[in-house]
């Protein structure tokens, strides 16, 4: 009879015989029948004939496998656990078989195309130089050992790793819990950095030199908005350069570069460029005409005390005081000889100097249309001499001998300047005043005219003695 379902064999019945049981045919024929079948069905051990239904084994394990080699009894196929097949060699698995893949221990060498649906290992996979492509062209290693992700022409850019996507993220690092980094394109514009709230840094050594924090702001040298270094962001009004300490400088919005403490530099909308003491008081200026302002910010003659040289006409150069008395020094000089203030200019608006230095060109070479001038006794005769006090002077102040150029415009409107001094009063016609030098060769011609008529008076005078 045949095998049970364990693969126990059982003779068939009338078996087994005793002795004195007669041997028969219907007894020798059934019984050898049943065993020549038997025989059959087991496998030869010189390899004739195959399994004609499941070979099962024995479990064994990975140092005595179910399926082993009679010459290397640690290697072979064994049941590790249910849906767990390994595979041992010596004694030790080298792979594993189970129904979400397989795993292999060691190395795993493949020759030829081969497509694999997954793909999972630890450790290092190494290969040849042939051409791996993952997901026709998703990811492509060329035989030169270019990377394409997204394509599968890596070296037509010349790079040794290209990502290659329409638009849109191409690139993101992250940690998964509070940072990440990508690189994106849209609209012709590749744009990196977070996408999530952070800051992107960049070091050197290990060492982080600048970053952009999570408002927009550029921190070279600094980590932090409050740290010393270079600062560019709206929150600095452009531009802060901070030393630490108190050595400080910004630049941006009305204020340009302004110092915190200490002397600093300020451009603004309405400066052109500001200088500034003490914490930011401002010291000078150059306004955005071009004017230079030291001590005032108005560039007005009659408002602002300080010193201003204003573009105008080439350029005009004024001292506005606020004093009643006091000198206004020019010159002062520190050498030897002729040491000491040598020139200077009054409050009241009289200048002091050294006057046996004065010296006016009057070379010969220098001059054309010379002519004699006309008799001046008269006229300097006609000007009358008079007292006065200027109307901006204090009360009680010592009277001034003087001439008045309206009088001296009736008779010798030559020696008057029409042109205007100072501020011209509203509605009228600018301010006159003398030339007081041609004044003075006026006096100079009148002495002239008036020693010739004492001569002529004196010759008289001896001729009628005589």
């Amino acid at each position: 009879m045949p095998r049970n379902g364990s693969g126990t064999y059982t003779l068939p019945a009338g078996n087994p015989v005793v002795s004195g049981d007669v041997i028969e045919s219907s007894w020798a024929n059934s019984t050898l029948s049943d065993l020549a079948d038997s025989m059959t069905n087991s496998l030869a051990r010189n390899g004739e004939g195959g399994m004609t239904a499941a070979l099962r084994l024995v479990d064994g394990t990975v140092t005595v496998p179910g399926l082993a080699f009679v010459n290397e009894t640690g290697s072979g196929l064994y049941r590790a656990a249910a849906g767990d097949v390994g595979l041992a060699v010596l004694g030790s698995r080298i792979l594993r078989l189970q129904a979400g893949g397989a795993a292999v221990t060691g190395t795993l060498g493949v020759s030829g195309n081969t497509t694999l649906a997954n793909l999972a290992y630890t450790g290092t996979l190494t290969g040849g130089t042939g051409v791996i492509n993952i997901g026709s062209g998703q990811v492509y290693k060329d035989a030169s050992g270019n990377v394409g992700i997204g394509t599968t022409n890596p070296a037509a850019s010349g790079a040794r790793l290209v990502v290659s996507k329409a638009s849109g993220v191409i690139v993101s690092f992250t940690n998964d819990v509070d940072a990440d980094f990508q690189i994106q394109v849209a609209s012709g514009v590749t744009t990196i950095g977070p996408s999530t709230i952070g800051g992107l840094a960049f070091k050197l050594a290990n060492q982080e030199r600048m970053r952009i924090d999570s408002s927009g702001n550029l921190l070279v040298g600094a980590t932090a908005s409050s740290s010393s270094g270079i600062k560019i962001g709206s929150q600095f009004g452009g531009v802060s350069l901070d030393g630490g300490g108190g050595s400080y400088a910004q630049w941006g919005g009305n204020y340009g570069i302004y110092p915190r403490t200490g002397v600093g530099l300020g451009i603004g909308s309405a400066v052109a460029i500001s200088f500034e003491v003490n914490g930011g008081t401002e010291a000078a200026r150059i306004d955005s005409s071009g004017n230079l302002l030291v001590g005032t910010t108005s560039s007005a003659d009659s408002t602002g005390v300080g010193f201003k040289v204003v573009a105008s006409n080439g350029f005009t150069i004024t001292n506005t005081l606020d004093v009643v008395n006091g000198n206004t020094y020019h010159l002062y000089n520190v050498n030897a000889t002729n040491n000491g203030y040598r020139f200077y200019v009054n409050a009241n608006g009289g200048i002091y100097n050294y006057s046996g230095n004065n010296s006016n060109l009057s070379d010969e070479r220098t001059k054309t249309n010379i002519e004699l001038s006309g008799g001046y006794l008269d006229k300097v005769c006609s000007i009358p001499v008079k007292l006065f006090n200027y109307k901006d002077e204090p009360d009680g102040e010592q009277k001034t001998l003087g001439v008045i150029a309206q009088d001296v415009e009736v008779v010798a409107p030559e020696l008057v300047n029409n042109e205007g001094f100072g501020d011209t009063p509203e509605g009228q016609e600018p301010l006159k005043s003398i030339y007081t030098t041609d004044l003075m060769f006026a006096l100079m011609k009148a002495i002239q005219e008036q020693q010739a008529l004492i001569q002529q008076l004196q010759a008289d005078v001896a001729a009628l003695k005589a």
